[in-house]
């Protein structure tokens, strides 16, 4: 998922903005998309999801080798923190690939998984 992250990232610097290729221009939008998340801006701003899907993907994955208990329990957990987190004024805080909303997307992504199940099983 990073490669068409980086891939389009680098595309759109080029066809877009391709009028203004100077260094220090290249420069910053590299390190932008290399911090992602709420620092990218314009063309760049739907990027955040890239890198929250894989991470989503992968800590789910982690989660996927412990009991469902388990797996429930910190998944609310999380949900309940990324709540929590949302409130408080750290939550403008621009955190690198927006990790901080895999929180709260972990859940939305566990309930299609599990629901999967549960339609395949209800038809």
């Amino acid at each position: 998922m990073l490669v068409p992250y980086f891939s389009y990232g680098i595309l759109i610097m080029f066809l877009f903005f391709a009028y203004t290729p100077t260094m220090p221009y290249v420069v910053n939008t590299i390190k932008n998309l290399l911090y992602g998340g709420m620092i990218l801006r314009g063309a760049y701003g739907v990027f955040w999801f890239i890198t929250v899907l894989l991470v989503t993907q992968l800590l789910f994955g982690f989660l996927s080798r412990f009991s469902k208990t388990i797996q429930v329990i910190i998944i609310v957990s999380l949900y309940v923190l990324a709540h929590i987190h949302s409130m408080g004024s750290y939550a403008k805080v621009a955190v690198p690939g927006n990790i901080d909303v895999v929180m709260l997307t972990l859940t939305y992504y566990s309930l299609g998984f599990y629901g999967k199940e549960i339609l395949k099983n209800a038809s």
